[in-house]
This record gives structure tokens, sequence and C-alpha cells, in this order.
């Protein structure tokens, strides 16, 4: 659905579980408010309601997708319900591009719309609507309203005791980096109470009580994963960054920087279920469009550093670049016959571990594919999820002409003018290179509402040093986690 419904757009952002979707028929898609499944949700106790009040309360608040294949020359398209003609309750999508109402299009009747030009055989056009044919009265629309403030109120309760939580799990302990050994802990040098820090050759944590180091977690890294000694010390490193990072900070998102790099070849299936697993909130990735339109997963322009192959990404087939052996990246001989993702597999990834699928599109010209993208994250149910990351101000504004609300992460300066590009692109981070972040560079973007994503660095002092400016995300190589 292009664009379920302007007055809940935030809740689809902030509260996603709190709409049912439920596919009608092909093609055909409606988003019903969870708090409005039966009367007693959302009318006053004692208020008598009748079946047709509530039904035409339903109809108000739920938004109907009806997407249609246009024959050629094709003008008038017939809707499955009605709508209040001239309410301003009727949007039209062609390609994916909003029309204007009375200009592009003319609400015919209340199951009936007109475009003002025949479209091409073939052309998606899309329809969304309130599927409501009487407007409620102002008492049950203060009702409704009420009721969806309570719903907000208890959500937000339910936030700050969550907070409260985990603030109490962790205030008795202060995270530090971990040492070799329990020798080369108790040589550190004025260690504070509540210091925590874990020995990488046992695993085990240690917690400074004032006087001595006390032992309070063992851990066997070889229990973490048995596939190779060096694998395994990674990832028993790995947990204990994300101890550390869930206790710097209540904010920062880490992404993994094509995927767990730093266990498995970059830009595989291997890297990307590794950073699923290891808990990162999102997977960063690189794609470019082959010359018969499929979007795989690749970091170059050509196959050459990272493949048995050689050419152009984009003036090569699918079937070509499928036919290649990855034979580059870290720890590349541990793994047999990786090939070269396409994007769908990647994205699917994302889903099953929950994460953001954070995708920055390569290459001259992709700016005319961006909605391929965007609908293929629509129909794996990851457009919520979806993050585009954009290098160029032209392919931003051109993406932002096609879809107003998916996340864009625009690799930018520092400058005044910068930060007003951004802002007037809307829902965008700014990302810029790990160096350029100072105190200031984030209150001047913070100041206006901008979140900022930062890249590039490789140790965990960078990036607690970046936790302490108050970055909103890190999109890592060597370290990460999720701090939901």
């Amino acid at each position: 659905m292009t664009d379920y419904n302007i007055e809940y757009k935030d809740h689809i952002v902030e509260n996603p579980n709190r709409f049912r979707q439920t596919v009608v028929a092909p093609g055909i898609v409606d988003l019903v408010p969870i708090w409005v499944e039966n009367p007693s949700q959302v009318i006053q106790e004692g208020t008598p309601v009748n079946a047709d009040l509530f039904d035409k309360l339903r109809a108000n608040v739920t938004r109907r997708s009806e997407t249609f294949a246009a024959t050629a020359s094709q003008t008038v398209f017939n809707l499955t319900k009605a709508y209040l003609v001239g309410q301003g309750r009727l949007d039209v999508y062609i390609s994916g591009v909003k029309q204007r109402s009375g200009i592009d299009f003319t609400e015919t009747n209340p199951t009936r719309f007109t475009l003002s030009e025949g479209l091409d055989a073939g052309t998606v056009v899309e329809a969304v609507y309130f599927s409501a044919s009487q407007a409620l009265s102002e008492d049950l629309i203060e009702q409704v309203q009420a009721a969806e403030a309570a719903t907000i109120a208890a959500n937000d309760a339910a936030d700050e005791a969550n907070d409260a939580a985990t603030g109490a799990l962790t205030a008795n302990l202060n995270w530090k980096e971990p040492v070799n050994n329990l020798t080369a802990l108790n040589a550190l040098a004025s260690p504070q109470a509540r210091d925590t820090r874990q020995t990488k050759d046992t695993g085990n944590v240690y917690r400074y009580d004032g006087s001595a180091w006390v032992l309070i977690q063992t851990m066997d890294p070889n229990a973490i994963n048995a596939l190779d000694t060096r694998i395994t010390t990674q990832l028993a490193e790995k947990a204990n960054q994300l101890q550390v990072y869930m206790s710097q900070s209540n904010a920062t998102r880490y992404f993994a920087h094509r995927g767990a790099s730093n266990v498995a070849p970059e830009n595989t299936m291997a890297a990307f279920e590794f950073a699923g697993e290891l808990g990162f909130a999102g997977i960063e990735t690189d794609t470019w469009r082959t010359s018969d339109g499929v979007w795989v997963c690749i970091h170059d322009e050509t196959v050459d550093r990272t493949t048995n192959g050689t050419g152009t990404v984009t003036a090569l087939t699918s079937t070509y670049i499928n036919s290649l052996t990855i034979d580059g990246g870290l720890n590349v001989a541990l793994y047999d016959g990786l090939k070269v993702p396409t994007l769908e597999q990647y994205m699917r990834v994302c889903k099953k571990y929950n994460c953001v699928a954070a995708v920055e599109v390569k290459g001259t010209g992709a700016s005319a594919y961006l909605h391929e993208i965007i609908d293929m994250a629509r129909e794996l149910g990851m457009y919520n999820q979806l993050h585009l990351i954009i290098g160029d101000q032209a392919t931003a504004t051109a993406l932002r002409a096609i879809d107003k609300n998916v996340i864009i992460h625009h690799l930018t300066g520092t400058s005044q003018a910068s930060i007003d590009f951004v802002k007037g692109l809307g829902n965008t981070v700014a990302a810029m290179v790990y160096t350029a972040i100072t105190p200031a560079v984030v209150e001047s973007f913070h100041a206006e509402g901008i979140p900022l994503s930062t890249y590039g660095m490789s140790t965990l002092s960078q990036i607690l040093e970046l936790l302490s400016k108050n970055v909103d995300f890190i999109i890592a190589d060597n370290h990460g986690g999720d701090v939901k």
C-alpha cells in the first residue's frame, strides 16, 4: 500500500502492531486499527450502539487499498466499496506517484474515479480510500478520539515501564573494554567500583567491588560457536561488546556493515545470517541492478574483487552473476559455494531476524528504478524496515518524488546548506564518515530534528567515543549489537 492513512502515518511508524492488515482479494488490502475490533473497545460503557452505527465507525477508520493493472488507454476505474466524494478521502497513485484530485483525476461517483488521460497497458494504478459512504457524527468522533488517546497513553506507559526495568538491570554494571586474562585485569590502574570487564582467555566476567575483582559470570567461549577457533573468539568478543553497547545507550542503533563481514565474506548470505544471529538492529548492504533488471548485493562496480568472474555488474546478466562463486573476503576458505545474493534474498534474511534493511543504492541511472526496491519491500512486508542509503542529491530528490515516507540515509556534509537539504527531504537521516562527527555537528543536526548515522570506524574505542556524542546509527565493520 502506498500511503495507508495520512491521519495515522506516525502511528504506523511508531506502533506498527496496532494495525491489522487483511488481504481481501488479489490487489485489495484493508488496514484496520486493532482498537476498533469491537464496540466495547471504543464506545463508552453503557452507551447503546447498534450494528449499523458500529459498521459506520469501522468504515470511517479503515483504509482500503485497491491495485489495478491498466488496459491500453483506460481512464475509468471502479472500486469495490464506496467513499465520500469531495471529502478528500480518495488518493490515487500511478506507478507509485500520487495524483492531484480535480486535475489528474476526478471523483466520478462513490465507487468510481476517472483519470484525465489514458494509460499504457500494464501501468499500475493504486487507489487508497476510506471505505465509508456516510460521515461519522460529532459525538462518535469524540469517542473514537478519546479511545485512540487512551491507547497511546497505555503504550507510552508500557514503554516507560520497560525502560525503567532495563535501567534497573544495568544500574550496577559499568562495562569496560575486555582484557586478555586475569593477570592483565589485576594489573589495571585505578579501577572504579562497578567497573565490569570480561577476560578474553576464559570469557569470564568480573566486577570491581571497590577493593577486588569479583567473578560474576563464567563462560566457555568454545560453546558459542564450534565452527572455527578464530570465529569462536570473534563471536565471544561480539557477545560481550553487545552488552557494552546496551549499557552505554538506549538510543543508538547498530547496523552490520555488509553483514557480519569480519566473520564471513562481505555481502554474502553467511554474513547476513551471522549479523541477524548476533543481534544487530540492522544489516547494511550495497546493491546494483543487472542488465536484465535483477538487484544483487555486491559492493564494487565490478565482480572482479570478490568473485571468480569478471565484468561490470550493470553490464552482466543475473544468470551469469549467479553462476559465479565468491572467492574473496574474510574467512572465505571456510565457506564452500557462496554466491552473490539477490536483494530479495537479503531482505528475507532481514525479515527473518526483524532487522532494518539498510540498502545503499549504487549505479548511474539507478534513480529510474528505485520504485522496484520499494515495491519489493512492500511485497515482502519490509517497507517499514527499509532504509535507503543515497549518495547524491539528485537521486535523493528523485526518491522523494516517488515516496515521501521511506527512510533515507543521505551521505552529506556538515554545512548549513547540507542541513537544509536533508531537512527538506523529510524522513531523512544525515550520514557521514565518523571523522566528521563532532559534538557541534551532532548538535547542529539534532537542533533541526535530523538524526545522524556514521560509518568507517573499526575499533571499540572509536564506537564508544561516538556513543558519547549521541549519534543515532552506527554502521560498523567490527563491532555491534542491538539496543532495541
